[in-house]
């Protein structure tokens, strides 16, 4: 359940009832540090564990509310973004799969923007042991408000 607290990131991302993957996300040392507490009727758990793949779109969810932290700092909003690219990504062999019971804590940076393109390094952990980390790459569409000529 997102928490609605009003220094909380993840109802600024325009994903909505059950593609809404994150309970809580903040800004903390330059990252958002988002959570997601998976509970036994997620979309996606099968026989009671997230694929792997499916850490993609949570990441990629996280990696929003950096972009929509970041564009409300001037004064704009993210209309649109979509994941373009992904690189350097892997999953930890060895580390466990993720379980209904079982917290999320993912972790977005952005490292580089140019024009419409911005590359995050994200991670993906549960009780302090890797699942994945890589890059993402994502086209994002952001609006200014109009500016109003003075009356």
């Amino acid at each position: 359940m997102t928490d609605p607290s009003p220094d909380n990131l993840a109802p600024q991302i325009p994903h909505r009832g059950r593609m809404h993957w994150l309970d809580h996300a903040r800004m903390e040392d330059g990252a958002v540090l988002a959570t997601r507490t998976l509970t036994a009727d997620h979309p996606f758990l099968r026989d009671g564990v997230l694929p792997r793949a499916a850490l993609i779109e949570m990441l990629s969810q996280a990696a929003a509310c950096e972009a929509a932290h970041a564009a409300a700092a001037h004064g704009a909003h993210v209309h649109q973004g979509m994941l373009v690219a992904i690189r350097d990504f892997v999953f930890t062999e060895g580390a466990p799969l993720p379980r209904a019971g079982d917290t999320l804590i993912l972790l977005a940076r952005r490292e580089k923007s140019l024009g419409p393109l911005t590359q995050c390094v994200v991670q993906a952990q549960i009780a302090g042991k890797t699942l994945a980390q890589g890059r993402m790459t994502f086209h994002l569409t952001v609006e200014s408000p109009p500016i109003n000529p003075d009356p």
